[in-house]
């Protein structure tokens, strides 16, 4: 899939059976720098409430003694 993405050149490995890629096109500075979006915290928040209640819903249920 990578070998048709545009932008990626193939980069040379020890072994062969493992590829690699280097980006072709050189990066800007300032690609990186910034707060980023406001709503990422918002969304960590959200994921890892989202992965409390599935590992309690995963979790044995418990049974009543009668």
């Amino acid at each position: 899939m990578l070998d048709s993405a545009g932008g990626l050149t193939r980069a040379s490995t020890s072994d062969r059976e493992v590829s690699a890629w280097t980006v072709a096109t050189p990066v800007p500075a300032d690609a990186i720098d910034g707060e980023g979006p406001v709503w990422l915290p918002w969304l960590i928040a959200f994921q890892t409430v989202a992965l409390v209640v599935v590992l309690v819903l995963c979790g044995p249920a418990r049974r009543e003694r009668a």
